[in-house]
């Protein structure tokens, strides 16, 4: 069955906000991913990860950047933070 962008985005959007829930990372919800990954000052390993997550979340969902290719990319993204939340326990 294919889903719709929209759908698969919000699908992602959810894992990443699992994902970082379970690296015990809470972003405000009035405050945007962006800006708040911006001013984080200590640098998990994950931390990069969620960056470029968010850098092409926000170009898929508000750009034009909805191509498989993006959609494949924010999917290892999301893997690559499950991961480590899952690994990385303390």
């Amino acid at each position: 069955a294919y889903a719709a962008p929209e759908v698969q985005l919000a699908e992602l959007r959810r894992r990443f906000d699992t994902a970082l829930t379970k690296r015990g990372v809470s972003v405000p919800a009035s405050r945007p991913y962006r800006e708040h990954f911006d001013q984080i000052t200590e640098t998990p390993s994950f931390i990069d990860a969620a960056r470029q997550f968010v850098r092409l979340y926000e170009e898929a969902r508000f750009g034009t950047r909805r191509d498989p290719e993006t959609v494949d990319r924010l999917k290892k993204l999301v893997e690559e933070i499950e991961q480590e939340a899952g690994s990385s326990k303390k």
